[in-house]
């Protein structure tokens, strides 16, 4: 049980009671580590003490002092980055830099503190992160970005109460601010048939065709397909297999951002890790394409680093993701389509497969995704559509 030692001092001419709160010994030194608590009165010296002591009997940290900021720094980069892909390091750190760390909401643009950076970490509360949250949002942050916000914080609240540092989870109950009036916009952005065959054609010549090709008649993501070996394409039974993907991300530490460069990681998810089938035409793309690769193999002599890749520059790199999609938004252009990056290619792929009544299960199978709930959410137009098109077809069923 912890033991105290009450006394009277004056403080600023004013007299208080105090009480000093002998917690634990220090394992190293031996000596008693202690909290003292002040108050103008006996009875609201018992209470804080009281408060104190079930704190402390719950398990609670009550000696550290650190502020809010000292801790999640610490837990970000020394906990929480150590089991995180390098992109969703860069990613975070961004989150916590920007919006965590200093924020700029004012017309000046000035970077100053959140306004909980410096509370002592176990005096802080749920009510005023949440403020924090509204305040952002009336000021114009969007929710999406709040909610990233409330992603990388709410697990180092988590941490801090495991860790006995503050009385309870102060991420558990807050809320992102939504804007509930808000119009709908397209989730997604696809081509159209018209707009599929301007694009097949405008690429005829294109050096990147069968890259191009490949990713409307897979589906795979960016970081994905230019992360393809050879060895993952089965020329036998015209399967890929998707199991790595590439990002372009910057080197964090805690002394900031350093140089950015590619790297191979695993795909997104666990889904994300499958072998799918290879259609004929794009499968024969392909092929093409290897003996374009070959060709120019052997006009760069030992400039050529070959690293397997399928689909890379002419030394052998791999191609820059930014630089990929750059070079599809200018093909858009050129056929008088609105830039719609490359993901768009993605969306493209599944909405043909839904339009030719390939099963939800199958099409959240070939995307990757992590559940099946993910395919329906993203594809609900182009499913209602879907329906209402077969209904039309059965309609003179019913005349009479």
């Amino acid at each position: 049980m912890a033991r105290r030692k009450e006394k009277k001092c004056i403080r600023n001419g004013v007299e208080y009671y105090y009480d000093r709160i002998y917690i634990t010994r220090d394992p190293a030194t031996g000596k008693w580590k202690s909290k003292v608590i002040y108050a103008k009165t006996e009875k609201e010296l018992k209470e804080k003490r009281d408060q104190l002591i079930v704190k402390i009997d719950s398990g609670m940290n009550v000696i550290d002092n650190s502020t809010f900021i000292q801790f999640f720094h610490n837990w970000l980069f020394n906990v929480h980055f150590v089991n995180l892909k390098p992109s969703t390091i860069e990613r975070y750190e961004g989150v916590y830099r920007n919006w965590i760390k200093e924020v700029s909401i004012s017309k000046s643009n000035e970077k100053q503190p959140n306004p909980f950076a410096n509370i002592k970490l176990n005096k802080l509360n749920s009510i005023t992160i949440q403020n924090y949250y509204n305040s952002l949002y009336e000021n114009g942050v969007p929710s999406a970005t709040i909610n990233m916000i409330n992603k990388v914080m709410k697990p180092g609240l988590r941490y801090a109460h495991q860790q006995g540092l503050t009385s309870k989870d102060l991420g558990a109950p807050l809320k992102v601010p939504k804007d509930i009036t808000a119009a709908k916009k397209d989730s997604f952005k696809v081509l159209s048939l018209e707009e599929q065959k301007l694009f097949l054609e405008s690429i005829q010549e294109h050096r990147d065709k069968a890259l191009f090709i490949t990713a409307l008649g897979t589906g795979l993501r960016l970081g994905e397909i230019l992360a393809l070996k050879w060895t993952d394409i089965d020329f036998n039974t015209s399967m890929l297999t998707v199991n790595k993907s590439i990002k372009r991300v910057a080197e964090i530490s805690q002394k900031g951002r350093g140089s950015s460069q590619i790297i191979e990681q695993l795909p997104k998810n666990e889904n994300s890790i499958r072998t799918i089938p290879i259609p004929p035409n794009v499968l024969q793309e392909i092929m093409q394409h290897k003996k374009r690769q070959d060709h120019e193999k052997e006009l760069a002599l030992n400039l050529y680093q070959d690293n397997n890749i399928v689909f890379c520059t002419e030394f052998g790199k791999h191609f820059d993701p930014n630089n990929t999609t750059k070079k599809l938004n200018r093909i858009y252009k050129k056929i008088g389509v609105e830039p719609k990056g490359f993901h768009c290619l993605r969306h493209t792929y599944a909405t043909r497969l839904f339009e030719k009544n390939v099963p939800v299960k199958t099409v959240s199978s070939l995307m990757g995704h992590s559940d099946i709930q993910i395919t329906l959410n993203i594809y609900t137009h182009v499913l209602n559509e879907t329906k209402s098109n077969a209904v039309d077809k059965i309609n003179n069923l019913f005349e009479l």
